[in-house]
């Protein structure tokens, strides 16, 4: 690939012969890639495509290219609603004056309910055929298929009912954790007759329309498909836009066009970009395509491991979060949809991303009343700080924190942090570096020097020593309002729970001795091997490989 300075990417290179697969790009001409002066895509000569028209919000509007032998599309148009859902398409083709028309029927977060079909010269006297009915539960299921005439009137419409009965008119989508539509299968079972008794069934296989696997950033892989695959959706669950590019090769991500076969196929610059000015504006999901998903839409739902939504109460299910949209009372006002939080926080490797809300006000042509009004909107903040800059809110904690190997101290401060905001458990670190002398020190209480017992580790001997260990303790509120150290607290279990989902080991586990404030990562190593590596000038150990 090669790129502008600002990002753009100017064309392909592909060092595998240009034929072998139909399912990636093969060499690109110089400056096959042209943008508007705001980096919307306007020019891709490799697809033939000769101009693309944008709205001042992001949305492709027209579409034109040259027809080719192998597709003879040459225009496409869309229009949207008031809050930039998709609600129509038209295509044309080279050749014929008949356009072929697509509408979506949506609800109020833009969740498509059915799609209407039609063709013809012009919108006058079209014939208007049902196409696909859609089924949810928590999320979209399917979809019927299902063509009806709509053109008889109320009489026409409630025949729509009559397939409810009939089999191979229902799809259903099974999806990985990313939302990826993995396999499409009908409602059809297919009969296996006993090897034994040609009369009897064994078992039933279910009926499979298609089924492929995925690139992590989209593009199918060419030895992975099975079957016809003509289903409406794909990576991520999104909308296949399958007539400028080719079957699988464009999608519809609600605020942008996505081709899949480029990590960075995004048309158009993210929404969000003044918000990340360290990452390219047309990245596919931070460039973590194995656990991100670019999503679209309003208030921030929690979701588990298998990308299903949970309660956002339901703590420890939760892995991450994501754009749901809000609901609508009855007097039209945007209210927060069930299962959803106003603020939330994702943490990574090196920080946290805080997730909340902006509104943003903007015309809008009100044709009604043939005046501009001021619409408001409520859009996604997100906001990304690194560890280093993050405080825990409490001193001592941050104190002992800085002490801490760095190999350790990200990861320590995200257990610390995560324990804050995701379970409502503030944690104060009590003990972590100690050098060899503070340990004796300690070792030396209740033995040669007054006091109790406080440990059975002298220097050289305990995790401490090397900086990769801490001990914690919640912070709870008294009868009087205020907070004290609960040793004997009965949320060790649940902070041990945390800590080990982290990756960190929890003394709590312990056979031997139990230590249910203690947490640790020796980075595989014994207490020999770490007495035996050479220390730097803070007495901390130094490996080969840092995590």
């Amino acid at each position: 690939m090669a790129y502008k300075k600002s990002d753009l990417l100017i064309l392909n290179w592909d060092s595998v012969p240009s034929g072998s697969f139909s399912t990636d790009l093969d060499d690109e001409p110089a400056n096959n890639y042209n943008y508007d002066q705001i980096g919307n895509l306007i020019k891709d000569s490799s697809q033939s495509i000769t101009s693309i028209k944008w709205s001042v919000y992001g949305k492709p509007l027209e579409i034109d290219r040259t027809s080719t032998a192998g597709n003879t599309v040459t225009k496409i148009t869309y229009a949207y609603d008031v809050s930039g859902h998709r609600i129509s398409k038209i295509q044309e083709n080279s050749g014929t004056s008949t356009k072929q028309y697509t509408w979506y029927a949506a609800d109020a977060q833009g969740n498509t309910q059915a799609l209407y079909v039609s063709s013809g010269t012009s919108l006058s006297g079209l014939v208007i055929n049902g196409s696909k009915w859609y089924m949810y539960g928590s999320s979209r299921l399917g979809t019927y298929n299902f063509q009806v005439g709509l053109s008889g009137g109320t009489s026409s419409i409630k025949n729509v009912t009559s397939f409810t009965g009939r089999r191979g008119i229902r799809y259903y989508e099974l999806n990985d954790h990313l939302g990826n539509e993995l396999v499409t299968v009908e409602d059809r079972k297919v009969e296996v007759v006993s090897p034994s008794n040609s009369s009897l069934i064994s078992y039933y296989k279910p009926f499979v329309v298609g089924a492929q696997q995925y690139a992590p950033f989209g593009m199918r892989l060419p030895s992975r498909i099975v079957g016809a695959g003509s289903y409406w959706y794909g990576f991520n669950g999104k909308e296949k836009d399958n007539e400028l590019e080719g079957e699988w090769n464009l999608y519809n991500y609600g605020m942008r066009e996505y081709d899949p076969r480029v990590g960075g196929g995004f048309w158009s610059v993210d929404p969000l970009t003044s918000q990340f000015s360290g990452w390219s504006p047309y990245i596919y999901g931070m460039d973590r395509p194995v656990d991100g998903v670019d999503q679209d839409g309003l208030e921030w739902q929690p979701f588990d491991k298998n990308n299903k939504a949970v309660d956002p109460n339901n703590t420890e299910s939760i892995t991450g979060y994501r754009w749901a949209g809000f609901d609508i009372d009855r007097n039209g006002n945007q209210i927060p949809k069930a299962g959803t939080v106003k603020n939330a926080y994702v943490f990574g490797a090196k920080g946290v991303t805080t997730l909340g809300t902006q509104e943003l006000n903007y015309p809008s042509y009100d044709f009604s009343k043939f005046q501009y009004t001021i619409v408001k909107d409520i859009l996604p903040k997100v906001e990304w700080n690194s560890y280093d800059n993050i405080s825990t809110g409490d001193v001592t904690t941050d104190q002992k924190l800085n002490t801490l190997h760095p190999v350790v101290r990200d990861e320590m401060k995200e257990f610390i942090l995560k324990s804050k905001y995701r379970f409502d458990i503030p944690l104060r670190v009590t003990g972590a570096y100690r050098t060899y002398a503070e340990q004796d020190e300690l070792y030396a209480k209740g033995r040669t020097k007054p006091g109790s017992k406080v440990t059975n580790a002298k220097g050289g001997f305990s995790n401490h020593n090397f900086g990769l260990a801490i001990d914690v303790v919640p912070l709870e509120t008294n009868n009087q309002g205020r907070l004290f150290m609960n040793w004997n607290t009965t949320n060790y279990p649940l902070i041990g729970r945390i800590g080990q989902g982290l990756g960190l080991e929890w003394g709590g586990t312990w056979k031997k001795i139990v230590d249910k404030p203690h947490f640790q990562d020796l980075q595989g190593k014994t207490l020999d091997q770490l007495r035996a590596l050479p220390k730097d000038i803070n007495g901390l150990p130094t490996f080969n490989q840092q995590k």
